[in-house]
């Protein structure tokens, strides 16, 4: 009787560590921290963001403070860890101003930003992207060619 309640026990908990469910609030608390730019790409050219590197990102809650744009405002986020790859929403003064996707393993966080045409435009121009992407759509992998590519490092 001992060795089936055994077998169940261990059954049970191979099925729920085999499919993890994540919810938004341990989510972001992954996220939590000050995080370090090691590498930025966006668009066809490998190293044209490489001026964010080094630069600070720190996650307080829901909100980031980060080296890109120019907007001062409120910048927060909200995160869907059932989407996959997870999905990242930025917003600035309440405003849905990117869709993203992202992966944290250990102290590596990795992001993928959409962005619109004109925001492309107006850090590329005359450069087409590989995927024109709508203000509803979000990359669909960590590809510059699909928006703001960034890899992060847990600072120390």
């Amino acid at each position: 009787m001992r060795a089936r309640a055994l077998v169940v026990v261990v059954a049970a908990w191979s099925l729920g560590a085999a499919q993890p469910v994540e919810n938004p609030k341990s989510a972001a608390d992954a996220l939590q921290g000050e995080w370090v730019v090691e590498a930025a790409e966006f668009g066809p050219m490998k190293d044209s963001l490489k001026e964010l590197k080094g630069h600070k990102v720190p996650i307080k809650g829901d909100r980031f403070d980060g080296p890109m744009g120019a907007n001062k405002g409120t910048r927060t986020f909200k995160v869907d860890p059932s989407k996959s790859p997870a999905a990242i929403d930025l917003f600035e003064d309440g405003k849905l101003v990117s869709r993203g996707i992202y992966a944290v393993e250990k102290d590596k966080l990795t992001l993928c930003l959409g962005m619109t045409i004109a925001e492309y435009d107006s850090y590329v121009p005359g450069v087409e992207p590989s995927k024109k992407l709508t203000a509803d759509e979000r990359p669909t992998k960590f590809d510059p060619g699909q928006g703001v590519l960034l890899v992060l490092k847990r600072a120390k």
